[in-house]
């Protein structure tokens, strides 16, 4: 790990900018001791996506049916109207 003064990070800033997007983790000093460290924003390994199989197929969900709410309003619209009468 690179340490650095404020007046010199101030100075170079975007030489210790490059430093950390290379991977590098820097410590800011101040009359010797660490007040801060700037680390990479993302880790220097790449993120990795696992693409997973649907379990079922997209078909499938047209064909699902949901049960009534038991005494309650069967749109949307009846249920934002209901729910605003009932909070006054």
């Amino acid at each position: 790990m690179k340490s650095v003064a404020i007046a010199k990070l101030k100075a170079e800033l975007s030489h210790y900018l490059r430093l950390v997007k290379k991977g590098e983790e820097i410590s800011v000093t101040d009359h010797r001791m660490v007040v801060a460290k700037i680390v990479p924003a993302h880790p220097a390994e790449p993120f990795r996506l696992e693409v997973v199989p649907a379990a079922k197929s997209a078909a499938a969900l047209t064909s699902m049916v949901f049960a009534p709410v038991a005494g309650g309003p069967t749109d949307v619209v009846s249920a934002l109207v209901e729910e605003r009468r009932n909070s006054r």
